[in-house]
């Protein structure tokens, strides 16, 4: 794969949407110590997420990190996966109060499913390279969703469309369709509504409807299905 895709791939602004002006608190839950503060030390060294109090809990239990109510909170949520039946229900609760981030041991695609169904806006596996450890806080900070691509096969709602034959849908409205170029060939969100003259909020209105119809989750999923489309050769941002 050639570099300007490989930029497009790791470009924040695909998933990114909203300004974080919520988001003041992220809470790392782990019991080895060593593994929480190094996880700690990734997040404070990113740009994005320094200006957030990044704090590290070793105890685990649900109740008491409820209590602490932080805006983001990253465990393992499949640890100990044999009461997870009884734990759904409390993380359902939880993810009332804080975004919640699986940041898990060894799982199959039906286990981020599941997972992803009790309320967690992120899932990632701890062998997540620091890089893509920061792109999915920032995803989740940001108001967005995480879920990694080795989860590929993850379930989602079925979706039948009819493609046309300039590589587009033909559920998508031009608009929506002119938005995901743009965002494909990595505009930010600000970028597109310069060019398009409407507002960033507009913008992320046709995006969400666009990658709802197309069932996309991940960031890279507008940059496959533009190249898939041949995008990248028929539009030039100017």
């Amino acid at each position: 794969m050639n570099t300007s895709v490989m930029k497009m791939l790791y470009d924040p602004e695909l998933q990114l949407s909203v300004a974080p002006t919520k988001v003041r608190s992220i809470l790392i839950s782990n019991a080895n110590p060593v593994l929480a503060h190094g996880l700690q030390h990734i997040l404070q060294s990113d740009q994005y997420l320094s200006n957030f109090s990044i704090k590290v809990e070793t105890n685990t239990d649900l109740e008491a990190l409820m209590r602490l109510a932080p805006d983001i909170v990253i465990i393992d949520a499949w640890k100990g996966a044999d009461n997870w039946r009884k734990s759904a229900n409390r993380y359902k609760a939880f993810s009332r109060i804080s975004s919640l981030i699986c940041y898990c041991t060894d799982i199959t695609s039906a286990d981020a499913h599941t997972i992803s169904a009790a309320g967690f806006r992120g899932v990632m596996p701890n062998t997540i390279s620091p890089e893509e450890l920061v792109r999915a806080v920032c995803a989740v900070a940001f108001g967005g969703t995480y879920i990694h691509d080795l989860y590929e096969e993850y379930p989602t709602p079925s979706v039948t469309m009819r493609q046309t034959s300039n590589g587009g849908l033909a559920d998508l409205t031009p608009r929506e369709e002119e938005v995901l170029r743009h965002l494909a060939l990595g505009s930010s969100m600000k970028e597109i509504a310069a060019v398009l003259n409407i507002s960033t909020k507009t913008v992320d209105t046709y995006r969400t409807r666009a990658n709802l119809k197309l069932n996309h989750r991940t960031r890279a999923d507008i940059v496959r299905f533009a190249i898939k489309s041949g995008w990248m050769e028929q539009f030039t941002i100017k």
